[in-house]
């Protein structure tokens, strides 16, 4: 008897999981995002931000069609004042975008002036008023091209700070001192209490004495701010002595020249105890910004420095930088100087454990050996633009390369057919390739891939670029080669240099086997070279933008 009920409780226990298993397979059969209806999806959807729309779109056609709805974009717009100011019925069309404005609750609005004569530049402030007036729930603002502050309209700024207090973000791109004026700070200061991202780009801030900055109130903005994009050179350092200690800044975008002595970089870094991110951009990079950044930043994770002289820093300087940095994420340098081989070696063998994201510079005469030496593990983004480099010396990093196993984005330049195939089967998880040299790439790299993804994995790419090929090397066989390999199926954006030998045949390769492809770019294509007409394909290929580089 006991038995008999003990095999009744086994058989319940196994029908019990099987139910279970069932439900378990029938949830995640019918919780598939697709499958949802679509007013549903709509409103998932429209929590995004224009970013991340964006990728969406690229997933294929159902979503391109989804994120296309007009709903979704509503609470983020981009306005040219000329085009409203040059409407026939300018009127209608400003009582038109003041109702939407204020009806759709506008979140991030970005607004080019036209100030191409003095009327003109009148009416662009006086809509940007009418807009920031009747958008109340405003949180990012970008204003472009603001040349000059009309006597008889009211400062924008000063709209901003009365209307819109939930503003968080601030672009002021290409505008003039007269913006900034102690009326105008002290409206932001006062009004938008949430503001904690400002940027200033290609602006004019120099002036004459007799109209000087508002130090005080700028400093005191500043002093509250998480990230501060000022690309003034010779200005920054004017707010240094007004500024207090212990803000909030976290990430920070300067000019490498406002750093050139050693007391602004030490009471930056005094002003900012938080800082995680840094990037200088212009100006030299020296062995004088190295020592307190590492001394000074134990919580930085990203480091770029873009544009920079590096003629007065030593591999010594950038081993002392990196050894500072435990925390580093992200490391990307760009300089049209070139550093040695030794430099190559030493910061490598530096790098902190968790970087994941590298941009090196050119170096000179580097060898196979010193590409060699083994990067992070951790390493998911890795650009090495190097030029001239003796044919095979690349090969080295099939060595460097071998431990970063989830490795997605990887930008080099010399590539051969071997070293391709080799790095291809090497990183299986890599998504994007750019490849800025391929005058030594053939079609029977795609012939060995082919026979490599019989019996290996091969990464399914959503990027790959092409460039420099050598003359007839990059023809109609090279394309339908690459689209019968594995690595094709999934590509999103394609881009390829010197096309001028490829033909219709081509471009049918890569609508047949690209489903998802998103990006068409063919650089140098020969018009004369299509039987039906290039403008008849480019007509055809609806839903995906295409630069054919004619």
């Amino acid at each position: 008897m006991s038995e008999f009920k003990e095999n009744k409780s086994e058989h319940g226990l196994l029908e019990n999981n099987q139910s279970r298993s069932k439900q378990l397979e029938a949830f995640n059969h019918h919780c598939q995002l697709e499958q949802l209806p679509t007013e549903l999806l709509t409103r998932i959807l429209s929590e995004l931000d224009q970013a991340t729309l964006g990728r969406c779109a690229q997933l294929n056609k159902q979503w391109r069609q989804l994120t296309a709805q007009p709903l979704l974009w509503r609470n983020s717009i981009r306005i040219r004042a000329q085009t409203i100011i040059d409407s026939p019925t300018p009127v209608n069309q400003l009582s038109y975008w003041t109702s939407f404005c204020s009806s759709a609750s506008i979140q991030q609005l970005h607004f080019e002036l036209c100030s191409s004569d003095a009327e003109y530049n009148r009416r662009s402030v006086q809509l940007l008023n009418t807009f920031l007036s009747n958008s109340p729930c405003l949180q990012a603002l970008t204003i472009q091209g603001f040349d000059g502050m009309p006597t008889e309209e009211q400062n924008p700024l000063v709209v901003l700070g009365q209307s819109c207090s939930q503003l968080c973000t601030l672009k002021l791109i290409r505008f003039g001192r007269d913006l900034l004026t102690e009326e105008s700070v002290t409206a932001l200061n006062e009004g938008c209490l949430e503001l904690v991202d400002l940027e200033f780009r290609q602006s004019v801030l120099a002036g004459p004495d007799s109209n000087p900055l508002p130090l005080p109130q700028l400093a005191s903005l500043f002093s509250r701010l998480t990230r501060l994009n000022f690309l003034h050179e010779a200005t920054f350092p004017l707010f240094l002595d007004e500024m207090v200690d212990g803000t909030s800044i976290r990430e920070l975008v300067l000019n490498a020249s406002d750093l050139c002595y050693d007391e602004h970089l030490h009471r930056l870094l005094s002003l900012a105890p938080y800082l995680t991110t840094l990037k200088l951009q212009f100006g030299e990079f020296t062995e004088s910004h190295a020592g307190p950044l590492a001394s000074g930043c134990p919580n930085l994770q990203s480091l770029v420095l873009k544009n920079v002289s590096l003629c007065m820093i030593s591999a010594t300087g950038f081993v002392e930088l990196l050894n500072g940095c435990p925390k580093l994420r992200r490391l990307k340098i760009s300089s049209h100087d070139e550093l040695d081989s030794e430099c190559y070696r030493k910061i490598v063998a530096n790098l902190p454990s968790g970087i994941e994201d590298l941009k090196l510079p050119s170096f000179r005469k580097l060898r196979q050996p010193d590409l060699q030496s083994l990067l992070p593990r951790g390493l998911k983004r890795f650009e090495l633009p190097i030029q001239e480099l003796k044919h095979g010396c690349m090969r080295g990093l099939l060595v460097g390369l071998r431990p970063c196993s989830d490795l997605t984005n990887l930008n080099i330049s010399d590539c051969d057919d071997k070293l391709l195939s080799d790095l291809l089967t090497l990183l299986p998880r890599l998504r994007r390739l750019r490849l800025t040299n391929c005058n030594r790439l053939s079609g029977k790299v795609w012939e060995n891939l082919l026979k490599r993804g019989a019996t290996q994995p091969l990464p399914e790419l959503h990027e790959f670029a092409a460039l420099k090929f050598s003359d007839a090397s990059l023809n109609d066989e090279f394309v339908a080669k690459m689209c019968h390999t594995p690595v094709a199926r999934g590509l999103r954006r394609l881009e390829l240099s010197d096309c001028r030998s490829l033909t219709d045949a081509a471009l049918v390769s890569i609508a047949g086997a690209c489903p998802h492809l998103t990006d068409l770019k063919l650089s140098g294509l020969q018009f004369n070279n299509f039987a039906n007409g290039l403008d008849q394909f480019l007509n055809s290929y609806g839903g995906r933008r295409v630069d054919s580089g004619v």
